[in-house]
């Protein structure tokens, strides 16, 4: 694995996890599947009070309460780099991360595969979905207390916080998600990497409800194992 790829793999797992994650959650991502019981938090040995199970499960409605989701962002990295451009969300499985000029980096999820494509080199790398942070966020169904150790959840008047501990992608590491009290938008998310790294995923823009169609999502299927499909 070269320098470049690495770094990729490095972008996909801040980035999609949060979209966790979204989302996203890195970003991204977000997180592979733990066997966790509902409203206990792993990661700092103990259980979520009531107000905070609350606060977790409003935002799995408002996560639920959509499965297309379209918007623009700005990604900015541990060295203050900014990158943006727009995605595109269309669960279960499938989204697409365009970056803009002069980044060359697209992310294309189709349900199965991601890829990561560098369109400048003409180059692209390929990951099981089911293997990397994008897996929480694109779920049918979105439970985050069952998928994530939620270590913290915070609401006041104008934001909605929750921190996850994420061992599966990052290990040691966090992902903030912070949301809109007033209408539970989802506003950026911070992931921490165990090295002490920070990367800040800030959306607007947001527009639910479009369905795109799957092309949009297409990528060329690598030529792997049947095994390892």
């Amino acid at each position: 694995m070269n320098n470049y790829t690495g770094s990729m793999i490095k972008t996909i797992n801040r980035f999609c996890k949060g979209f966790k994650a979204h989302l996203l959650p890195a970003t991204a991502g977000l997180i592979l599947a733990f066997s966790l019981l509902p409203g206990t938090s792993q990661a700092d040995g103990r259980k979520l009070n009531a107000e905070e199970v609350e606060i977790v499960s409003s935002v799995n409605d408002y996560l639920n309460s959509f499965d297309n989701m379209e918007g623009y962002f700005v990604q900015t990295g541990p060295s203050g780099k900014f990158t943006s451009g727009r995605f595109f969300i269309s669960r279960p499985g499938r989204v697409r991360f365009e970056y803009e000029p002069p980044s060359p980096l697209m992310i294309v999820a189709d349900g199965t595969w991601v890829s990561i494509e560098n369109r400048q080199l003409k180059t692209s790398e390929h990951y099981p979905l089911r293997t990397t942070p994008l897996k929480i966020i694109l779920a049918k169904n979105i439970d985050l207390l069952k998928t994530a150790d939620v270590t913290r959840a915070f609401r006041d008047e104008s934001r909605i916080t929750i921190t996850l501990h994420d061992r599966g992608i990052i290990e040691n590491g966090e992902i903030t998600l912070v949301f809109q009290t007033e209408d539970m938008t989802l506003k950026e998310w911070i992931v921490l990497d165990g090295q002490g790294l920070q990367t800040r995923v800030s959306v607007s823009d947001l527009v639910t409800g479009i369905q795109r169609s799957r092309k949009l999502f297409f990528i060329k299927k690598p030529d792997f194992p049947e095994s390892d499909r």
